[in-house]
């Protein structure tokens, strides 16, 4: 299989709009920086996240992407959503952990039904033990 050539820029106008700016990532031979001008957003900061781990697992051998619910929780929602379409279209595995889906439009709870392998709630919980409850020693 041939390896994409997604830069930051498509992945970035893909989540947002033509019009955002995107991440840059820079290296010296003693340090790197990987930002946005002018956004230091907490939101962005976390799709920045995102977008790069997307940008290195299409351009490289790697065989996984694991993705969790905090790296979703302060990204905008209608990016989220349009993630979620992203997510699909990987000809790789990839596993995300979400929840509250509802707030992410019916376009984005349709593909995270299609494509849900595992879902928890409060009464089905990954454990026999559920780490939530302290007991007392």
């Amino acid at each position: 299989m041939g390896r994409e050539r997604l830069p930051l820029r498509v992945l970035t106008s893909f989540v947002y709009d033509s019009n955002r700016k995107s991440p840059y990532l820079s290296f010296s031979s003693t340090n790197y920086k990987y930002e946005i001008y002018a956004d230091t957003g907490t939101g962005k900061a976390y799709s920045n996240i995102i977008l790069f781990d997307w940008a290195v697992f299409l351009t490289t051998d790697i065989p996984l992407l694991i993705h969790d619910s905090f790296l979703f929780k302060n990204v905008e929602n209608e990016a989220v959503a349009k993630m979620m379409s992203k997510y699909q279209e990987f000809q790789k595995q990839t596993f995300i952990a979400i929840d509250e889906i509802q707030k992410y439009g019916k376009e984005a709870v349709a593909v995270i039904d299609e494509h849900t392998v595992l879902q928890l709630s409060d009464k089905d919980v990954l454990y026999i033990k559920d780490w939530r409850n302290k007991e007392k020693s």
